[in-house]
């Protein structure tokens, strides 16, 4: 169950967060992950997201942010796109 944040007399009292390594996006079919070099196993889900544009705009700073890395966006198991590559799959 979420947490509500309450605003009281411009201080905020608490802030609703999720810390979820391993199982980020499961819920989302959009995904941007970082690989290995030899694209073997996913090192880490940098994002999540419900709809394409969303997911593509995380995945466009992701590679900006980490050139050469092997970065793919996937929707559910099928890869959208992969980094070093122009066009969509």
């Amino acid at each position: 169950m979420p947490v509500m944040t309450k605003l009281t007399s411009n201080r905020l009292d608490c802030v609703p967060v999720l810390f979820s390594y391993e199982r980020m996006g499961d819920e989302l079919p959009f995904r941007v992950e970082l690989w290995d070099y030899g694209w073997k196993r996913r090192l880490e889900t940098l994002a999540a997201a419900a709809d394409y544009v969303t997911a593509k705009a995380a995945f466009e700073a992701a590679v900006r942010r980490r050139p050469g890395e092997p970065i793919l966006l996937c929707d559910r198991a099928r890869i959208v796109m992969r980094s070093g590559e122009n066009r969509d799959k």
